[in-house]
């Protein structure tokens, strides 16, 4: 059971076992008396064998284990540009490490929490998958929060996934530290999660993210210069000359 909130990876995994032990229950009559001794080994992590005791005073108490195994690497670089860093360029870089197990990964997943506010315009990402830039990769979708891309597998390589997202909405004082992951589909214990830094939006005000040249106390998009008093003074002083001469 790897993920405790949502049981089971898939739902039919869920059923199944759900059902087993429904039926398991019905057929020992021995709920009242359980006493079990449990070796949980896990196939990402050999040898590590974890031992469970479930008895009548601990039935209700959950129990969890963590097979921690390094199998991913993982780096990315973000580069901002336009006039309040509108668009932001994202390079992330993948490959699978755990070589002593398999010269390559299971379907792989690159999750990435995306600054408040920045989209991607979902054709762009269609034609990027299509046009096979990134080899093995089949899928990508830039969510409100997050970005996802699913591969084949990875192997021992690098691989790079570059893409472009924009502001579609006036977000300011944005979370400093952004995380991005990398896992097997079937088997999320081997993952490697890494945390990226967006100072650049961090820093910004709403003044400088609105960009409405319609708000006469901008600073930045509706700031002119201070006309000097002698700059008035003889421009008053040409419209009243003017005025005379009709």
């Amino acid at each position: 059971m790897r993920q405790h909130d949502a049981a089971f990876i898939s739902t039919q995994d869920t059923v199944v076992a759900m059902q087993a032990l429904i039926e398991a229950s019905f057929k020992t009559h021995v709920r009242d008396i359980t006493k079990m001794n449990l070796k949980v080994e896990s196939s990402s992590n050999p040898g590590e064998i974890a031992n469970l005791e479930v008895h009548e005073d601990n039935l209700a108490t959950f129990k969890s284990i963590s097979p921690l195994v390094d199998s991913f690497d993982l780096s990315m670089a973000a580069q901002y540009h336009g006039r309040n860093k509108s668009h932001l360029d994202i390079k992330i870089y993948a490959r699978w490490k755990l070589l002593s197990e398999s010269p390559t990964s299971g379907m792989a997943v690159i999750e990435l929490t995306l600054p408040t506010g920045y989209m991607m315009y979902k054709p762009i990402m269609d034609s990027y998958i299509r046009k096979e830039v990134v080899p093995r990769l089949r899928r990508g979708r830039v969510l409100p929060r997050s970005a996802v891309f699913m591969f084949d597998y990875l192997d021992f390589e690098w691989l790079c996934v570059n893409f472009t997202i924009e502001r579609w909405y006036p977000v300011a004082n944005l979370t400093r530290y952004l995380k991005a992951r990398v896992y097997d589909y079937y088997s999320p214990e081997q993952f490697m999660e890494v945390i990226y830094e967006v100072y650049d939006l961090y820093v910004l005000n709403i003044c400088e993210v609105c960009g409405s040249y319609q708000c006469p106390y901008c600073p930045f998009f509706s700031g002119v210069d201070k006309v000097s008093p002698r700059f008035l003074s003889l421009l008053l002083w040409l419209i009243l000359w003017r005025m005379t001469l009709l």
